[in-house]
C-alpha cells in the first residue's frame, strides 16, 4: 500500500511472509527512512497482520492446548496494546488499515483503554525524557503531537462506474452534502460526486460521530489519544477493479498504458520501469474522461475513474501539512494553541530508542509496571467476567465436596467427592478462568483431605480398609522405624470395622474374628488366644515353624536382632500304640522308639471324663464285634494311663537350611526346599479318645447345626486274633499247654467329617461335593440310611467354599475349615493328607508341612484346622467373584489314606 508513495517496495516481504516464532508471534515493528522526502515510514507486525495470522493459525494447536483460544489471544491483544502506545506516543500519523468498508466498533473500546494508559502512564515518560535534547513541551506531553488517525478500507462493494461527469475531488462532506455537525468541515457545493466518494464521506461522518460521542476526540486535541482532521479527508476507500467483459480490449489498453510515457512535474526523480509497468493508467473508452498520471494510481490495481483520488494524494496532502504548518486540530469557540513538534531525525531515534524500552520490554521491576497490568486486566473484559463467575460458583462447588463428608475417608471416596464438586462448577462456570478455578478446587479439596481426615489406605486380607485414620504402626505390632513423613502421624494397629464369628482350633469355643491385617493374625494369632482357655492342654502334632513359640513346648533363647536362628520344631516322642499293643501285645523298647511320632501326648486328656462317659467303654463303638472283650479294653486303658504318666521323651528337630531365611507366605507345591514358614498356619490335635464319639448324638459344639452334627462312618473288614472263650472243653494236655492265639475277620469302623464354617459362625458336615449332611429330627443319619457313608469323602475333590443355610439377603458362603477323624484301635493306618488349592490355576496347591502324609495314631479323635487365608507369594486368594471359578477352590481327593496292618502273634 504505500509502495506507490515511496516509489518502491517497503514492507511487503514483511507483510506477506510474517510468520510467528518459535516462542510465540513475532511482535516487532519495522520501518524505512525516505531521506529525500524526509518521512520515516512504521510497520507493526502483529497478530491482527494477514501473514502473522496465517503463522500463528499454523500453531494454533500447540498454543490451545496449552493456554486455550481465549488465553492465547489475550496474550496477543496486550502485545499489541502495548505496540500501539508506543506508535501513538512517537508517531504524527497513523493509518488504521479495515479489510472491508466497515467501520469496526471495537476500536472503540481499545481506543478509550489506551488513551487511559497513557494517561497513567505520562508521569513516568516525561521522567524517561528528562535530559534528552528536546523540548520542555515534548517531555511533557511525551509525544511530539497528537498524531492524526486516517482510516483505510481495503475493499468496498461499489463499481467504478461514475455517477455522473464531475470530478469529485473536494472536501469530505455529509451523506446528502449538508454541514457537518459539532464544527465539522463544510461538505462541497457540487452534489454531483461519484458513489465512492459518497461513500467515503458517510463512513467519515460515521466515525467522527462514533469517536465524539464515545469521548475518544475532544475540541482540545491535545487531551485526546489522537485526532482527526476537521478540513482533510480522512478516509480512503480502495476501490474495486473494473469487471473486463473484452478480453482483446483489456489487453489492448493494458499494452497502450505500458507503452505511454508520461511526463509528471510532481515527481522530484525518474521512476523505475517496474513501477511504471505496475502503475500506468489504463485508458478508458470514454472521450470525456480525462487523462491521470499512472503514479497516482494505487500499487497492483487497475485503473480507476477520474473522479477518485489516488491513495498518495490522500496520504500527502497530511505529509505536507505536517512538514510545513503543523497539526491543529483543536476547535472551539476559544481554541487553545495545539502542541507540535517537528524533530530531527537524531532527536527522534533518540526519543523512540528510549520509549522502545518502556513498552516493548516486561520490566516487571518499573513503576510503571502495574500500569501495564492494568491494561492488561482491561483489556481482559471477557476474563474478567469469568473471574468474577467462578469466583461465586468456587464456595458452591466446595460446600458440595464438604456436605455429608466423614470423618476420616479412603482416596476413593476422596476422588467420588471432587468428581461431584468439579461437576457442580463445570455446570456453573464460564470462561477462561474456569481452568485455573478449577485447579485451585483440586487443590482446596486435597488439602482439606490431607489435613487429618486421610483414611487408613491399607486393606486387609480380605479386601476391607483399614478403619483408623492415617496412622503408622508400632514396632512391636509389625511396624518398621518410621520415616520423616510418619513421624508426625498416630501409632496404632489396623483395624476393620468387619468381623466374623469362628471356632478355636478344636471347635469347642467360639469367638468373634477381627478381620485380619496380616497372615498371623488370620491363622495364629486369633487361635492361639482361644487355645490358652480351651484347646490348649489337649494333644498337638508340630508341624514345622521357624521361629514357634508355644507356652507349651521347650524354646531356645530368642534369637538377637543381627542374627537370627532357625527354631528347631520340638515333638515328644512317645511309643504309639501299635496294632500289637491293640491286641494285649506288648513292645520291646526299640519297638518303642521306632514308632516314635511327632505328637505331643504329655498333656492329653479325654474328652469322654470332661463329658461324663465312661473310660472303659467299648473302643470300637456301638457296632464293634464282641469278640473284642472289655478286658483286652480294660489293659489298652491302663496302658494308656502308664504312658501318660511317664516323662515324654523329646527330640530337636534339625535347624532348616537357609539360616537366617524363612517363607514370607505358607508352605506350598512352589516353596523353596528347606524353607519353612515362620509360624504354622494349621493345627492338628486331639480331641479325645475314640470311644468319646457318639454316633446317635454325633459332636456337641457350639455353632453346629443339630441336623448336621455327625461324622461319616467307614468300615474297614481287617484280620484280628481270637482268643478261646471260657465255655470251650479243654484236655489236660491242652491246659497244659500255652493257649494258641486264632486270626478272625472283624470288621472296624472310622469316622471322616469335612466341617465348613460361615462368617456368622454356623457350621456343618457335607456328605459329598454338592449336599450338607442332614438327618431327621430325633434320628441319626447312620441308622437312618445304611448308604451314606464316607465314600465320596474319600474318594472325591471336595469343595472349598459351599452356600450356608444362613436367614440372610446376602447369601453367605461358609469354608472349608476343620476335617475330622476318629481312628479306631485297629490293625489300620490311617494318614492325613491336605492338599488346598484355594484359587484357580496357576493358584500352588497348598499343604501343611514337607514331611508328606501324617499317620494318626489310633484310639483318638482328630481335628485337622485348615487356614482362613491362604497366601502365596503373589498375595492372597480369596474366594473368587465369579461363581464358575468357584468350583476350582477345592481341597484334593487323598485326604485320607486307610491301610491294613498285619498284626503281631506271640509266638508259643
Amino acid at each position: 500500500m504505500l509502495s506507490p508513495v515511496t516509489n518502491r517496495d517497503i514492507f511487503l516481504d514483511d507483510a506477506l511472509n510474517g510468520e510467528a516464532t518459535e516462542n510465540g508471534l513475532n511482535y516487532h515493528i519495522d520501518g524505512h527512512y525516505d531521506a529525500d522526502k524526509r518521512v520515516i515510514y512504521l510497520h507493526l507486525l502483529s497478530a491482527y497482520d494477514a501473514g502473522q495470522l496465517t503463522g500463528l493459525c499454523k500453531k494454533a494447536s500447540d498454543e490451545m492446548s496449552q493456554s486455550g483460544f481465549l488465553g492465547s489471544c489475550h496474550t496477543m491483544e496486550q502485545k499489541h496494546a502495548r505496540a500501539l502506545l508506543y506508535l501513538f506516543t512517537v508517531s504524527h500519523i497513523l493509518l488504521l488499515v479495515h479489510p472491508s468498508s466497515s467501520f469496526d466498533i471495537s476500536y472503540v473500546r481499545l481506543f478509550r483503554i489506551l488513551e487511559s494508559t497513557r494517561q497513567k502512564l505520562q508521569p513516568h515518560m516525561t521522567d524517561l525524557l528528562q535530559g534528552l535534547p528536546i523540548s520542555k513541551d515534548w517531555a511533557l506531553a511525551a509525544r511530539p503531537c497528537s498524531p492524526r488517525v486516517l482510516f483505510v478500507f481495503a475493499s468496498s462493494t461499489l463499481t467504478n462506474t461514475p455517477e455522473c461527469g464531475g470530478s469529485g475531488n473536494g472536501g469530505s462532506g455529509g451523506m446528502n452534502g449538508g454541514p457537518r455537525q459539532d464544527g465539522g468541515p463544510p461538505s462541497p457545493r457540487n452534489q454531483k460526486v461519484s458513489s465512492v466518494k459518497r461513500l467515503q464521506h458517510a463512513i467519515e461522518d460515521q466515525i467522527y460521530r462514533i469517536l465524539r460521542k464515545a469521548r475518544v476526540i475532544t475540541n482540545i486535541s491535545n487531551n485526546s489519544l489522537f485526532a482527526v482532521p476537521a478540513n482533510q479527508e480522512f478516509v480512503y476507500v480502495h476501490q474495486k477493479p473494473l469487471d473486463t467483459s473484452d478480453p482483446v480490449q483489456f489487453y489492448i489498453r493494458q499494452l497502450t498504458s505500458h507503452c505511454t510515457l508520461y511526463r509528471s512535474t510532481d515527481q522530484p526523480r525518474s521512476r523505475s520501469y517496474q513501477v511504471n509497468r505496475r502503475t500506468n493508467q489504463m485508458y478508458s473508452s470514454s472521450k470525456n474522461e480525462p487523462s491521470l498520471d499512472p503514479s497516482t494510481l494505487p500499487l497492483n490495481s487497475d485503473p480507476v475513474t477520474s473522479s477518485n483520488s489516488s491513495f498518495q494524494e490522500f496520504l500527502w496532502q497530511h505529509i505536507e501539512l505536517a512538514q510545513t504548518k503543523g497539526f491543529d486540530d483543536n476547535l472551539g469557540r476559544n481554541p487553545v494553541p495545539s502542541l507540535f513538534e517537528l524533530p530531527t531525525v537524531e532527536q527522534w531515534f533518540l526519543v523512540c530508542k528510549e520509549l522502545h524500552t518502556f513498552f516493548m520490554v516486561d520490566q516487571p521491576e518499573s513503576h510503571a509496571w502495574p500500569h501495564f497490568n492494568t491494561l492488561r486486566s482491561l483489556l481482559e473484559i471477557d476474563t474478567r467476567f469469568s473471574e468474577s463467575r467462578c469466583a461465586k460458583v468456587l464456595p458452591l462447588a466446595e460446600s458440595t465436596y464438604q456436605d455429608s463428608l466423614p470423618q476420616h475417608y479412603t482416596k476413593s471416596y476422596h476422588l467420588n467427592k471432587l468428581f461431584q464438586a468439579k461437576k457442580v462448577f463445570v455446570q456453573h462456570a464460564r470462561g477462561p478462568a474456569s481452568e485455573k478455578c478449577l485447579r485451585q478446587l483440586e487443590e482446596d479439596c486435597e488439602k482439606l483431605w490431607h489435613s487429618g481426615r486421610q483414611l487408613c489406605e491399607t486393606l486387609s486380607l480380605t479386601g476391607n480398609h483399614c478403619l483408623n485414620e492415617l496412622h503408622r504402626l508400632p514396632r512391636e505390632g509389625g511396624g518398621e522405624r518410621g520415616s520423616e513423613d510418619t513421624q508426625g502421624l498416630p501409632e496404632m494397629t489396623h483395624c476393620s470395622p468387619f468381623k466374623t464369628k469362628a471356632a478355636c482350633n478344636c471347635g469347642r469355643t467360639q469367638g468373634e474374628r477381627d478381620d485380619p491385617f496380616s497372615l498371623k493374625a488370620a491363622n495364629f494369632d486369633f487361635y492361639d488366644a482361644l487355645e490358652k482357655s480351651c484347646c490348649g492342654p489337649l494333644e498337638h502334632y508340630k508341624y514345622a515353624a521357624f521361629n514357634y513359640n508355644d507356652t507349651n513346648i521347650p524354646t531356645t533363647a530368642e534369637p538377637k536382632e543381627d542374627v537370627v536362628l532357625s527354631m528347631a520344631t520340638i515333638a515328644s516322642k512317645v511309643t504309639m500304640a501299635t496294632m500289637a499293643t491293640s491286641i494285649g501285645g506288648t513292645q520291646s523298647p526299640k519297638t518303642r522308639r521306632d514308632s516314635a511320632s511327632k505328637f505331643d501326648l504329655t498333656h492329653s486328656l479325654s474328652l469322654a471324663l470332661s463329658l461324663g462317659q465312661s473310660a472303659d467303654s467299648n473302643s470300637f463303638g456301638h457296632d464293634v464285634p464282641v469278640s473284642l472283650t472289655d478286658e483286652r479294653s480294660h489293659d489298652l486303658t491302663a496302658a494308656d494311663d502308664a504312658q501318660t504318666d511317664k516323662p515324654a521323651m523329646s527330640s530337636v528337630k534339625p535347624a532348616p537350611p537357609g539360616g537366617s531365611e524363612f517363607l514370607s507366605g505358607m508352605m506350598n507345591a512352589n516353596s523353596p526346599h528347606g524353607l519353612v514358614p515362620k509360624f504354622p498356619s494349621w493345627s492338628l490335635l486331639s480331641l479325645g479318645k475314640y470311644s468319646s464319639y457318639s454316633s446317635t448324638s454325633g459332636l456337641d459344639q457350639p455353632g453346629l447345626l443339630h441336623s448336621s452334627n455327625f461324622l461319616l462312618p467307614w468300615d474297614v473288614l481287617v484280620k484280628a486274633e481270637k482268643w478261646p472263650s471260657v465255655s470251650e472243653n479243654t484236655t489236660k494236655k491242652t491246659k497244659s499247654r500255652k493257649s494258641q492265639k486264632e486270626l478272625s475277620d472283624v470288621m472296624v469302623r472310622s469316622y471322616f467329617g469335612l466341617e465348613y464354617e460361615c462368617p456368622r459362625g454356623h457350621r456343618f458336615f457335607c456328605s459329598g461335593p454338592e449336599k450338607i449332611l442332614k438327618s431327621t429330627p430325633g434320628s441319626c443319619p447312620v441308622a437312618v440310611s445304611k448308604e451314606l457313608t464316607a465314600h465320596k469323602l474319600l474318594t472325591s475333590d471336595m469343595p472349598l467354599y459351599f452356600p450356608c443355610h444362613c436367614r440372610s439377603s446376602k447369601g453367605f458362603v461358609a469354608q472349608l475349615m476343620r476335617v475330622f477323624v476318629a481312628t479306631p484301635e485297629a490293625p489300620i493306618s490311617i494318614e492325613l493328607n491336605a492338599r488346598v488349592q484355594p484359587a484357580p490355576t496357576p493358584c500352588p496347591t497348598f499343604h501343611p508341612d514337607s514331611d508328606g502324609p501324617i499317620p494318626l495314631p489310633p484310639g483318638h479323635i482328630w481335628v485337622l484346622r485348615l487356614p482362613y487365608i491362604y497366601l502365596g507369594e503373589n498375595g492372597p486368594y480369596l474366594m473368587p467373584s465369579d461363581p464358575q471359578q468357584v468350583a476350582a477352590c477345592r481341597i484334593l481327593k487323598g485326604l485320607f489314606t486307610i491301610k491294613e496292618v498285619q498284626p503281631l502273634t506271640q509266638q508259643g
